[in-house]
């Protein structure tokens, strides 16, 4: 079993991969994390303090260097590091000569010694300090002045801009309103029901198989991740960080972020961006055929408007009160703050009663006898309306289809080309149009008469019941 100690090491290893790559950014973003998981393990500032040189971050590399020696005293590269910066910083006799207070303690006053000097006396390259001592005297001879650090940039840079599959920007990843400490996706185009929002493949996922140790597999398959996506993998949010849920950092991560995907479970980096709505605006959705999950919109979303999707799937979300998704949220240490789940006390209670009642209609649809067919469709279009009421953009689909039995039955063609092209194009806007979703009601929207019991029914006319 990992424990943190463990994902911070790894972050290290991972670290080092990127740094001989030459990906400094992301050496330094893994050095971060390792450093925020263990504070007291020296090694992770000091190759921080590498990274931040190479990145021209001189003021954070002195930073690092001094941290690393806090940790680990006289340590010869951290020395060699911190004189590296302040030569750069210009801070020249701080390299050179600098000192601390006579008042501190001795092992102080040594650590403090000149950073080239003491560089040499605890075993550092002589041929290194020579060198850095000669740059040390250029640079002070110069007129040059020292080149500045660059800004930091927090973590979550690498989330900045994200790209659709065809390569154009889709949405940008700021501050949600919405949540007291997070950040969101948010539109930069409009968008329009059926538009895709985001396609990508998982890193990795799991099988939900009860016989395996899951948590073995998952932290196998995070061993086995790129430098770059470790880097976003710890970058993701752990709702589980102040609880005792899991033994480390990596499966806290896991569980907030992780998608369900044709039975097994697993982490859409981009995804993993998008926050959860009782009312969302777009969903998402796993195409096992092709590997790769996508949102797409279920209405319009303007520019600058933030792009929800649900944690919650099917009846639980449209079908039941706002305390009883809370309870479903709370696995994840999620208290939803979304419009639906905001509204004041009466306006709460109608909406529950309203969620109820589209429940109680989906399920009273089945008990309705071929005779009842007319109450029947009456059902299918009250339940579609609630749910426009209640700003749930999906899910038609599942009143409609049986719509359009319910007419081919009869052999209302008209009507059963209405409703089984409502039910195609609504799984085309929401899943694809290579979706297994919208396979399963392509045959019936092309040919109603291919409906099992169709036309074997009273014939009877329903044209005047739509949405």
């Amino acid at each position: 079993m990992m424990f943190n100690r463990d994902i911070a090491d790894l972050a290290k290893e991972k670290g080092n991969a990127a740094f001989v790559a030459k990906d400094y950014a992301t050496a330094r973003s893994l050095y971060t994390h390792a450093m925020t998981i263990d504070q007291l393990n020296h090694v992770y500032p000091l190759n921080r303090a590498m990274a931040n040189l190479k990145l021209a971050r001189w003021d954070e590399a002195e930073t690092d260097a001094t941290k690393a020696l806090e940790l680990s005293p006289h340590n010869v590269k951290a020395l060699g590091r911190r004189a590296a910066a302040r030569r750069q910083l210009g801070k020249w006799r701080a390299a050179l000569n600098g000192r601390h207070s006579r008042a501190k303690a001795l092992d102080l006053f040594l650590i403090s010694r000149p950073d080239v000097q003491a560089f040499i006396d605890h075993g550092g390259d002589s041929t290194y300090a020579a060198q850095e001592l000669k740059a040390i005297e250029e640079a002070e001879s110069s007129s040059v002045p020292a080149v500045p650090s660059s800004d930091s940039k927090n973590l979550s840079d690498a989330f900045a801009n994200l790209l659709v599959e065809d390569g154009t920007s889709s949405y940008t990843i700021r501050d949600s309103p919405m949540l007291s400490k997070g950040a969101g996706a948010f539109a930069i185009h409009e968008f329009q029901r059926g538009d895709l929002v985001l396609s990508e493949k998982p890193i990795f996922f799991v099988r939900n198989d009860s016989d395996r140790d899951e948590f073995s597999s998952i932290e196998a398959k995070i061993r086995n991740l790129s430098p770059g996506n470790f880097d976003k993998f710890l970058s993701l949010h752990n709702s589980h960080a102040e609880c005792a849920c899991f033994p480390n950092l990596a499966l806290g991560i896991f569980s907030t972020n992780s998608f369900a995907l044709n039975g097994n479970s697993g982490i859409c980096l981009a995804a993993s961006r998008f926050n959860h709505s009782c009312s969302p605006n777009a969903r998402y959705s796993f195409n096992a055929n092709t590997g790769v999950l996508r949102i797409y919109a279920l209405g319009r979303i303007p520019i600058g408007e933030e792009i929800f999707v649900t944690y919650i799937a099917g009846r639980n979300l449209y079908g039941n009160t706002r305390q009883f998704r809370q309870n479903l949220l709370s696995t994840r240490h999620f208290t939803c703050a979304c419009p639906v789940c905001s509204l004041p006390e009466v306006e709460s209670k109608m909406s529950d009663a309203r969620r109820v009642k589209i429940n109680e209609l989906r399920e009273s649809i089945a008990g309705l006898s071929h005779t009842e067919s007319t109450q029947r469709l009456k059902v299918i279009v009250k339940g579609i309306h609630l749910l426009k009421e209640e700003g749930i953009l999906g899910d038609a689909d599942d009143f409609t289809n049986v719509a359009g039995i319910v007419c081919a039955y009869h052999s209302d063609w008209v009507s059963a080309e209405y409703w089984t092209r409502f039910t195609y194009e609504t799984r085309v806007a929401e899943f694809g149009v290579d979706s297994p979703r919208a396979a399963e009601v392509r045959g019936v929207y092309v040919n109603p008469k291919s409906i099992p019991m169709a036309g074997r029914g009273p014939r009877k006319k329903f044209t005047n019941i739509r949405v």
